[in-house]
């Protein structure tokens, strides 16, 4: 900056003006606050000589207080960002190391006003930024900006202010999946099973049905069926209900709705957890395998007035016909369909390149009676099969089995008896297996001839009969019935195993029950009601492991 001349003046204007310019060459070197300290010093010496200096230095003060009030109110809203960005980040990292847990809606509405303030205040700093250049000696003055950063800094410190009480309500439990997708078969290639579902689909479309029943012969695909009916569907609740007990049926849901529901054992504290839970949603029930009639309101369903929906499948018509007003009947597979699913699960292409194995093939798949299941079962248990004589003689094996009537599975039973002989070695402790191999198994096991075994779990009963085989039995079991009595002495020299748990109602056991029980080495008694021990327990002498709890 040079120095400014003036002409026409006195020496002593000269002499003045001299040391206000100097004043503000000391400003444009950056030192503006000291530099109007001394040019008010040469204002004072000048003002008497040229009168006008004295009311411009005034407009030029008023410019330089308003100008470093807007500094500060620009530096206070900057440290107020900077903390708010280092909580915002702070909370961030916490949400990400929870990853059990999801952020809360409060938490996702704070950080999406943080952000927002964000932007803003970055519009505002680069209006601040150009003005601040433009301006002569770098003075701003007192404007809107001003008003709207100080605007601004209030706003933000209540952004910090809240985030002290967002600690506590950050983090929320996730909610439980709309739908919870299940692994199941493909049903795209087989009429016979995708026809129905699409049927299903489409009736669940109409606002006028609210239950729809899906009716088939065990093993034929209902349960696939519903499994990929399941994975359609945007809301569901999924059980599975095999002659169960209302309590059984309302803890699936409670598992499934992932409810909190203190006092649990209390069925009707339960529905009322339940109904308020789904009142206000639309969902589809999906019940698998429905034995007998069940009464929803008792179980806490409430009426779909929002469009819910209530899917089953069964075996028996009348179950149809009290709790459902659209019945999809399942049809057996075509040879063509059998044909397909036999080859898609036995995967040896390689196979069927042999005329004579084609031809034996195509026989076992007609003794599978068009029934997916038993399709395959058996394909897995010829998948090993290597030559012409192995085929011929797992064929043969499969003809041989007699049919028999096994609790609703006579067309299931030859080929599943089949398939369990396929299996090796008897030490393994414990499988997983589809209800209809169970059901299979549990009769076959009843048939072993050097062991006697008894299983009637879940099976509604109240009083069981006491049968003249009792006595050789060796392992009996009546987990999760509805018993409520016991015989007085019913035997069993040579029982080794006794389960009794999961039956709620048994308060008593009678004094003579386990008088002739010298063998039994396990017994649970777990989740009954049982309040006292009989006294013939003192003959339990090789009991080694019991459960009263």
């Amino acid at each position: 900056m040079k120095e400014v001349v003036i002409w026409g003046c006195s020496g002593d204007e000269t002499k003045a003006w001299r040391r206000l310019n100097g004043a503000m060459m000391w400003s444009y070197n950056g030192e503006l606050a000291a530099a109007i300290a001394a040019a008010a010093a040469a204002v004072s010496a000048i003002a008497a000589v040229v009168p006008e200096v004295k009311s411009t230095w005034a407009n030029f003060m008023s410019k330089y207080r308003s100008s470093k009030s807007t500094k500060e109110i620009n530096d206070a809203l900057n440290a107020t960002m900077g903390v708010l960005r280092a909580k915002m980040a702070d909370y961030q990292n916490e949400v990400h190391r929870h990853k059990s847990k999801i952020p809360s809606e409060t938490y996702n509405q704070w950080i999406c006003r943080v952000i927002e303030i964000e932007e803003q205040v970055k519009f505002l700093a680069s209006k601040y930024e150009k003005k601040r250049k433009k301006s002569a000696f770098c003075l701003l003055p007192h404007t809107d900006l001003s008003k709207k950063m100080k605007k601004k800094d209030v706003e933000a410190a209540k952004l910090l202010e809240e985030s002290e009480k967002l600690g506590d309500f950050m983090l929320v439990d996730q909610p439980p999946d709309a739908v919870v997708k299940m692994r199941t078969p493909k049903v795209e290639n087989y009429p016979a099973l995708q026809g129905p579902l699409e049927e299903i689909l489409k009736l669940l479309k109409n606002d006028k049905i609210k239950g729809v029943g899906i009716r088939g012969m065990v093993g034929i695909g209902k349960t696939t069926i519903m499994k990929n009916l399941n994975n359609h569907e945007e809301i569901s609740t999924e059980g599975s209900l095999e002659n169960l007990s209302r309590e059984h049926i309302q803890q699936a849901i409670v598992e499934r709705l992932e409810l909190d529901i203190p006092g649990s054992s209390d069925a009707d504290r339960v529905a009322r957890s339940i109904s308020k839970e789904l009142r206000v949603k639309k969902y589809l029930l999906l019940l698998d395998d429905v034995k007998k009639d069940v009464d929803l309101e008792e179980l806490g369903i409430p009426d779909g007035k929002f469009g819910s929906k209530l899917v089953l499948t069964t075996r028996l018509g009348y179950v149809c016909s009290s709790m459902v007003n659209r019945v999809v009947n399942v049809k057996n597979l075509s040879q063509e369909e059998a044909w397909k699913m036999f080859q898609d699960t036995l995967e040896r292409p390689d196979l069927m390149g042999n005329p004579q194995i084609e031809r034996l093939a195509w026989q076992v798949v007609k003794l599978c009676g068009g029934l997916p299941l038993v399709i395959k079962m058996v394909g897995s248990a010829f998948k090993i099969k290597k030559g012409n004589e192995s085929w011929a003689h797992g064929l043969n094996n499969l003809r041989k089995w007699p049919e028999k009537e096994h609790g609703g599975m006579r067309e299931m039973y030859k080929m599943l008896k089949f398939c369990y002989d396929s299996l090796t070695g008897v030490s393994t402790e414990h499988v997983r297996m589809h209800k209809c191999i169970r059901q299979m198994a549990l009769n076959i096991l009843s048939d072993i001839g050097d062991r006697k075994y008894m299983v009637k779990a879940r099976d509604s009963q109240r009083n069981p009969e006491i049968e003249e085989h009792w006595n050789e039995m060796e392992w009996i079991s009546l987990i999760d019935n509805e018993l409520q009595t016991l015989p007085d002495q019913p035997g069993c020299s040579i029982l080794s195993t006794l389960f009794l748990q999961k039956n709620t109602k048994l308060s008593k056991i009678p004094q003579s029950f386990f008088k002739d029980m010298q063998s039994l080495r396990v017994l649970d008694l777990y989740f009954t009601g049982i309040e006292s021990l009989p006294s013939s327990m003192s003959n339990l002498l090789n009991l080694i492991l019991r459960c009263f709890t």
